[in-house]
């Protein structure tokens, strides 16, 4: 978690994250969300999307 940067020292909890890594090891979504709110989670239609993208190699 920390070295993808998600990491909260303050609150010691992982930061609400959506990190896709291909095939390489190399990050190719990432997005950080506020952890307050069920309204701040990404659709699964939107993550979906972009995991399409990673494996097309858009």
């Amino acid at each position: 978690m920390q070295a993808y940067g998600v990491w909260d020292e303050a609150r010691r909890v992982a930061k609400r994250s959506y990190i896709i890594v291909d095939k390489e090891g190399v990050i190719q979504y990432y997005d950080i969300r506020p952890t307050n709110t069920e309204k701040d989670l990404l659709s699964t239609e939107h993550l979906l999307n972009a995991v399409k993208k990673v494996n097309r190699g858009s």
